[in-house]
């Protein structure tokens, strides 16, 4: 691929007609986190911070910028405004604000569940692992030695800040079971590990799970289970972690090991959940959750390992946390000195024993998705799509030939109809968010049409034929897929850039025009000079 020379002092003048194009080709944007730095003088500060959590029954969202001893908060939700110092104290005591008298929860009175001993088998029975199929991910995270030194978070202190949110789960698959660990973000969804819900060792699908948050143990086998049971009505993985653990490519499905579980009930007791928190790398991490070995015995018990960040890489967290089978799913909790708050910054996946624990990062990668789920509640999903059916099932085109699928709907009114289009296989067929196909080059793909909520889904196998020597569509610029560059795409690209919106992966790799692995201010440039007709290739 040529590389053209790139001229600073022309990519600067670029940049100015850009933000031109900007305000004419794109929506527009709310206060940035740009602009705010820019109003308070923060140029030169690291990136904001973006924090999302559920407090007192409202989605809060919000941007934080350091500047010498104080931190700046840009409220984004559920109203947008610069916070005085005052506002922001208050913002922050609430993101930490348990509100319930705990004392009485798991006091004499209160029922034990009693477990029959289906934990009780030896530890291959118990350990399940999801580790990556190769042991050594990087040298730069290679251990020879990590100490167990996870502590056990006993009695009723499970409900106590910031432990109360993390909970047990019991999952069973049509062909074994798993224990795991889940945690509230929302009154009605929970995040967990998408191989908690999908696991393709196990035949693909949960039958059925149990989510119980807070739990304790007294003896081995039982259990307080503080603020009851609950089972989730559906649950949402992505469509990059099931077609990678369909093809047994555990080294790529553990980059989108994350999912929703969904509930159209609410531990009532609980009223304040965990804070999320984006692009941030810590130096330290803490893991809580429900190993279901520690140091060679059986148990039911909440844990809490503490570790320093070895390494991390666009989609992954790698620490030295210990961890083993049954943590899957628990957060990777960092301290945030600011707001004297602990923030999840990761969900715990995998590990390699003795050597490294990790997990996939909250970044620009999941926010999208994870923001969608925060906002999730039973009353959108109070009339579901019980079926979907595509029109046609099977498709034949040749090289650059486009065709709209017909997607019918049941019931017509249901009350959530939005739905998500995806390809297997993005440079054999692309699809739109309108269900138009385009063929890109010889092979065969499978379009896959979703509900929101992942309940349903219909599927259509497109096979594309190539005249001889035929190398296919060039997708590279086209961000969009509407099968031109031009100042949308420049856009677009920019705006994932300025961190105002997530571009998903086909749209990644169509960005990123100079091949460097990175979508930043030079693919821009580069996308804006072939936009302008300056250049004709990339």
């Amino acid at each position: 691929m040529l590389k053209p020379r790139i001229n600073m002092h022309k990519i600067v003048a670029f940049m100015v007609i850009f933000f031109i194009f900007l305000v004419l080709a794109a929506p527009a944007a709310s206060q940035t986190e740009t602009a705010v730095a820019s109003t308070l003088n923060l140029t030169e500060t690291a990136p904001a911070r973006l924090v999302m959590q559920f407090i007192d029954g409202d989605l809060y969202k919000w941007q934080e910028f350091d500047s010498g001893d104080s931190t700046y908060v840009m409220l984004l939700k559920p109203e947008r405004k610069l916070l005085s110092k005052a506002e922001s104290t208050a913002l922050f005591t609430a993101s930490r604000r348990w509100m319930i008298e705990y004392q009485n929860y798991g006091q004499p009175g209160q029922s034990e569940v009693t477990y029959t001993g289906i934990y009780s088998f030896p530890e291959n029975k118990v350990d399940k692992s999801f580790a990556p199929k190769t042991t050594v991910i990087t040298r730069e995270i290679e251990r020879q030695t990590m100490v167990d030194n996870r502590t056990a978070i006993g009695g009723s202190k499970t409900v106590t800040y910031p432990y109360w949110n993390t909970g047990f789960l019991t999952i069973d698959f049509n062909s074994d079971y798993l224990r795991g660990s889940g945690f509230l973000i929302s009154p009605y969804v929970v995040l967990t590990n998408a191989h908690n819900v999908y696991n393709g060792d196990f035949g693909g699908w949960f039958d059925e799970i149990e989510f119980s948050p807070a739990q304790y143990e007294t003896v081995w086998p039982n259990a307080v289970k503080p603020f009851g049971t609950l089972s989730p009505v559906m649950a949402e993985s992505n469509e990059s972690f099931i077609f990678h653990e369909n093809n047994n490519d555990r080294n790529q499905s553990i980059k989108f090991d994350y999912a929703a579980l969904f509930f159209e009930k609410t531990f009532s007791e609980i009223n304040t959940y965990v804070p999320l928190e984006f692009n941030y790398i810590p130096s330290a991490v803490t893991v809580i959750g429900y190993p279901g070995i520690v140091k060679d015995a059986n148990t039911m018990g909440m844990w809490k390992a503490d570790g320093t960040l070895i390494s991390y890489d666009t989609h992954c967290l790698f620490y030295d946390a210990y961890t083993s089978g049954g943590s899957s799913g628990s957060p990777v909790l960092s301290y945030n000195q600011q707001s004297d708050t602990y923030r999840v910054v990761a969900v715990h996946s995998f590990a390699s024993p003795g050597n490294f624990s990790g997990g996939p990062h909250l970044n620009d990668l999941n926010r999208e998705m994870i923001e969608k789920w925060l906002s999730w509640t039973p009353e959108t999903n109070s009339n579901p799509v019980t079926s979907l059916t595509l029109n046609p099932t099977s498709l034949t085109l040749d090289v650059g030939d486009k065709e709209a699928l017909i997607v019918t709907i049941n019931p017509d009114d249901a009350t959530n109809s939005e739905l998500s289009w995806s390809s297997s296989n993005s440079s054999i067929a692309r699809v739109d968010a309108n269900g138009m196909v385009t063929a890109v080059a010889g092979g065969t793909a499978t379009i896959t049409v979703k509900t929101i909520d992942g309940s349903q889904s219909a599927s259509c196998l497109v096979t594309v034929n190539a005249a001889e020597g035929e190398i296919g569509l060039p997708g590279l610029g086209d961000v969009n897929e509407d099968g031109i560059i031009n100042v949308q795409d420049v856009a677009l690209v920019m705006q994932h850039v300025l961190l105002i919106t997530a571009l998903d992966d086909y749209a990644l790799a169509a960005a990123d025009v100079n091949g460097d692995g990175e979508v930043n201010v030079i693919d821009v440039a580069l996308l804006m000079q072939y936009s302008l007709g300056l250049i004709n290739t990339f």
